[in-house]
């Protein structure tokens, strides 16, 4: 019998094996054209990742929805896409200004005094005496006239920074600061106290900087409200600029390939790629090639019906020599589109271009949750049926997140991209999935037919006393 039982089990063995579901057998990843290790601290346990330009190639859905994240474990982790605003930069830089001491006009206390401007300002905005003789500190300084100097558009001051008076270990002031930008029209914005102190054991204690809101003007005029008035060594002003951080861009180049009808070439892309601009790379100089850009739709619903170009765009590519240097013209910017198929038409026997996209590559975030991560993408739809993940809202991958938190988030590290096996195209899927029911039936129908020559035979053998006997003489 236990013969008996083993025949069976083997018969039975491959419809078992065919009935049992695939992902089960292999990780989940497995089903994917592309796989991408990815890399963590393990401190975290949300992470963001920059999609490269392997996985919109490798994808075969819209909107990436062939993608998932899964641990070594199998699991499809959460995950969240989105594109990444621009982000501002803030940089710093220190410049020096000019001094004019303003002399002193008949008062004992330099407070008191009344001060002598002899300055002129030149058509650049800059400040000069008027006179071309050396002007050296005044015996009893009243005021001092700070010209900033020119800045650019975007930079405003940000504080000023100040070198202690030459030959001076000691020193303290309150200092009332006030701004222009036209020598006439003063306004107070700041009153503050600067300290230097030398220390006995030859260090030096010094509050040397300060803070001024932002404003217009580039000249500034210190008085001193407290403190002997003294000529500084000198006077850096800091100025904070910002700007909006370029935001990163993917570009890829397709060849052409024969269309519909003359003059048409064909571009394959993965309809993953949304593009934001596109562009066309001439074969040759001096060409001025005037296209329509758009994409096949079929007349009917049958596939041999005719099909129609559905133009999206229109425009001149151009590469042309002037003086020597080449020139060609540059990116299109369109509104995001996103095609398996790219047509371009020109007139018959032009030479056929290149065609550039471009676009943003989205950020990827998910919950680092186990270990041995692994990005895979490229399936095709009828495969995906049966795998569990996707895109969630953000709030099921960092609950609370705002923007700011993301752009601080962990950055994952990708590996070395793993080819899967080859995806087979939809109506391959389909059928391999129609026929998978039949090969199941067949098995069990042989083994059932098997099974029931086998009791046959063992019913003849026996009802048989000859067999029988034969039997007991052993």
């Amino acid at each position: 019998m236990r013969g008996f039982a083993g025949l069976v089990a083997l018969l039975l063995w491959p419809a078992l094996t065919c009935a049992q579901p695939q992902a089960e057998r292999n990780h989940p990843a497995d089903h994917f054209a592309l796989q991408l290790p990815l890399q963590v601290s393990g401190a975290n346990g949300v992470v963001q990742l920059t999609l490269p330009l392997a996985v919109y190639q490798a994808s075969r859905q819209p909107g990436l929805a062939d993608l998932r994240i899964y641990n070594d474990a199998g699991q499809a982790l959460p995950y969240h896409l989105d594109l990444p605003g621009a982000r501002s930069e803030q940089s710093a830089s220190e410049r020096s200004a000019t001094l004019f001491p303003s002399l002193q006009a008949g008062a004992e206390d330099p407070r008191q005094a009344a001060p002598v401007v002899d300055l002129q300002v030149r058509a650049d905005g800059s400040l000069h005496w008027r006179s071309d003789a050396p002007r050296s500190a005044p015996d009893r300084l009243v005021e001092l006239i700070v010209d900033l100097g020119s800045s650019g558009a975007d930079e405003r001051l940000d504080s000023l920074r100040f070198e202690a008076p030459a030959d001076t270990p000691t020193y303290r002031a309150l200092l009332q600061i006030e701004r222009s930008d036209d020598l006439r029209w003063w306004e107070t914005v700041a009153v503050e106290q600067l300290d230097w102190l030398d220390a006995a054991d030859g260090s030096r204690l010094q509050n040397d900087r300060i803070d001024l809101p932002s404003g217009q003007g580039r000249y500034l005029r210190l008085r001193w409200r407290d403190g002997q008035p003294r000529l500084f060594a000198a006077i850096h002003g800091r100025w904070v600029s910002t700007a909006l951080a370029p935001v990163s861009r993917l570009q890829l180049q397709l060849d052409a390939q024969p269309g519909a009808q003359a003059g048409d070439s064909l571009y394959r892309s993965s309809p993953a790629i949304s593009a934001t601009a596109i562009g066309l790379v001439l074969p040759e100089q001096n060409l001025v090639l005037p296209v329509r850009i758009g994409e096949y739709a079929r007349r009917g619903a049958r596939p041999a019906d005719p099909v129609r170009l559905q133009v999206w765009l229109q425009t001149t590519a151009w590469r042309l020599l002037r003086d020597g240097q080449e020139r060609q013209s540059g990116l299109v910017q369109i509104a995001p589109r996103a095609s398996e198929q790219w047509v371009v038409r020109t007139d018959p026997g032009l030479p056929a271009p290149a065609l550039l996209l471009q676009w943003q590559p989205q950020r990827l975030i998910f919950t680092a949750r186990g270990q041995g991560f692994r990005l895979a993408v490229g399936a095709s739809r009828e495969m995906l049926r049966d795998l569990p993940g996707g895109p969630v809202p953000l709030s099921q991958v960092a609950p609370g997140g705002s923007t700011g938190d993301l752009d601080g988030l962990e950055q994952a590290q990708l590996g070395h991209p793993v080819s899967g096996p080859p995806v087979p195209s939809p109506a391959a899927v389909s059928a391999e999935t129609d026929r998978r029911p039949w090969v199941l039936w067949a098995v069990l129908g042989l083994g059932v037919l098997l099974l029931a020559g086998l009791s046959w035979r063992l019913y003849r053998q026996l009802g048989d006393p000859a067999a029988t006997e034969g039997r007991g003489d052993h």
